[in-house]
């Protein structure tokens, strides 16, 4: 007699996609404890084929089977809170912090762009990454005038022929975003040619610069903040301003970007001010306000 297959499901499954290409990545590690709890069981996630990360047990969840003859596993009133927390062991992209409903049908859902939702949550590259082939790196550090130190999690965007494109800012402010090269255009030499670009930045300071270092939750990997906000908020962050140099008279310059050329990496950068600091001693920081 052939035993008859069972199908065990998941309560809680995850795919994570690159921030500039879209593919999925992985190689992840991630953790799900209840978020109700400040301490309490941490469940690691199971690593599938094709990045996928999923969670056959969590707290409450035990023995969970999809299908069964069991009351219906999908119920609204099973439904609870799950804190995660995802990270790349080889530092490629940016960790993330997530509350997610559990239990989910399907793979969690991420928005891309207007109308375009997918089952792949989006992670952005570190700015240690060189760029991919077919693009440029544009790179800045992100500098909070107000608070004096790193705009940390802010999202730094670059307008260039007629595209829009997304880094996010680490702790230390550090980012990079990719840049599809440009069309070129005919009757030109390729290394003569330029494009003009435009910079915007969603800026809240979700986190403060001056705060003790905690672990996530319950768990202690790594070099992650207690503080670390989630990706919807750092995705629902408020238009911040970019400047081109300190405030004078309390009217800050605006940020006037290079040009962009298909050769090297693009450095963006406020004047560094105040001219008292001697030129070795500046930093190179692109000044941001919430």
């Amino acid at each position: 007699m052939l035993a008859r297959a069972v199908t065990r499901w998941a309560p809680l499954g995850l795919r994570f996609g690159d921030a500039y290409r879209g593919a999925v990545v992985e190689g992840l590690t991630a953790w799900a404890w209840d978020a109700r709890r400040a301490a309490g069981p941490v469940c690691p996630a199971a690593r599938g084929s094709g990045g996928l990360l999923a969670w056959h047990m969590l707290p409450g969840f035990g023995g969970w089977v999809a299908g069964s003859a069991q009351a219906d596993p999908w119920a609204p009133e099973l439904r609870r809170d799950f804190s995660l927390l995802v990270v790349d062991p080889a530092r490629r992209f940016h960790p993330v912090r997530m509350i997610q409903s559990v239990p989910h049908r399907d793979l969690v859902p991420w928005e891309w762009a207007e109308g375009d939702v997918r089952p792949l949550v989006r992670v952005y590259p570190t700015a240690s990454q060189p760029a991919p082939e077919g693009a440029v790196a544009v790179r800045a550090r992100l500098w909070d005038i107000a608070r004096a130190a790193p705009a940390a999690w802010a999202r730094l965007h670059v307008h260039v022929d007629g595209h829009r494109f997304t880094g996010l800012a680490g702790e230390d402010g550090e980012v990079v975003v990719f840049v599809a090269m440009p069309r070129p255009r005919s009757g030109a030499a390729l290394a003569q040619q330029t494009w003009p670009i435009e910079v915007e930045v969603d800026y809240e300071g979700l986190t403060d610069p001056h705060a003790t270092r905690e672990a996530v939750g319950t768990l202690a990997p790594t070099d992650v903040r207690g503080d670390l906000p989630t990706l919807a908020a750092i995705e629902r962050q408020p238009r911040g301003s970019v400047h081109a140099a300190w405030s004078r008279n309390g009217q800050p310059a605006p940020f006037i970007p290079p040009l962009l050329t298909l050769h090297g990496e693009l450095y963006l950068a406020s004047d560094p001010q105040p001219p008292s600091v001697t030129v070795g001693a500046r930093e190179t920081r692109l000044f941001v306000t919430t």
